[in-house]
């Protein structure tokens, strides 16, 4: 449970302090990144990247996560179960020809569903490239038991100015009645903002930080007090 996972994580951290090597093996990337100063990156039993924490966790993002912004599947080999099979995903800029920080992003899904008479609810994960979950959103597709043999179109809309620059991806999961998971698939869908410099001047560069909002800031020049006190210089 989180407890005991806190506490192990805790351990091991208390014992490489004390000049003890720890091997830790995991997927967890927010773990590895807290935890350890170098990372190696298997792949297929043999050493792909070896370095600093960071720079190999960037390295395995990449590689399990290419840019695949549409992704479309024929009905005989479409992703899915007993329940439901994927037949499409998108994930495209809302204004322009390419996801920006200032165009937002809207995720389209089709699915069929394969039985009637339920409750189905959809949950769409996003992470960025350090695989930080930046948040989770969803609906539910039917509330009254009246789901029906058919294919469904499930769009969202990832307002402008949210995100930062750099690479997300997205998983999915399907549920009946918010409690029993049908399907789900992980890192399904990937898509890059491109940087731009609104709200940042003649700042070209890439701000740090998850997140980029665009806040509204003002500022005024203050009055005078009448009874300023006089700087005295040393």
């Amino acid at each position: 449970d989180a407890a005991f996972q806190k506490k192990c994580l805790g351990k091991m951290g208390d014992v490489a302090k004390e000049g003890r090597t720890v091997l830790f093996v995991s997927h967890n990337m927010t773990a590895v990144s807290a935890l350890c100063v170098r990372a190696v990156c298997l792949e297929e039993g043999s050493i792909r990247v070896d370095g600093k924490a960071q720079e190999v966790i960037k390295q395995y993002l990449f590689l399990n996560s290419q840019v695949q912004q549409s992704r479309r599947w024929d009905s005989k080999d479409a992703p899915g179960n007993e329940h439901l099979h994927v037949l499409q995903m998108n994930a495209l800029p809302s204004v322009g020809e390419v996801i920006s920080i200032d165009s937002g992003v809207d995720i389209e899904v089709l699915f069929h569903n394969a039985r009637e008479g339920r409750n189905i609810d959809f949950t769409f994960y996003l992470q960025n490239e350090h695989g930080i979950l930046l948040f989770e959103t969803g609906l539910n597709i039917t509330r009254d038991s009246d789901s029906r043999r058919a294919v469904y179109r499930v769009c969202g809309h990832i307002p402008p100015h949210l995100l930062n620059a750099g690479r997300y991806s997205g998983s999915i999961l399907f549920g009946e009645d918010q409690c029993y998971p049908l399907f789900r698939m992980d890192d399904v869908l990937s898509f890059e903002v491109a940087n731009t410099a609104t709200g940042r001047g003649s700042n070209f560069g890439i701000a740090p930080g998850v997140i980029r909002p665009l806040m509204k800031w003002q500022a005024t020049l203050e009055p005078e007090p009448a009874n300023r006190p006089e700087v005295i210089q040393p």
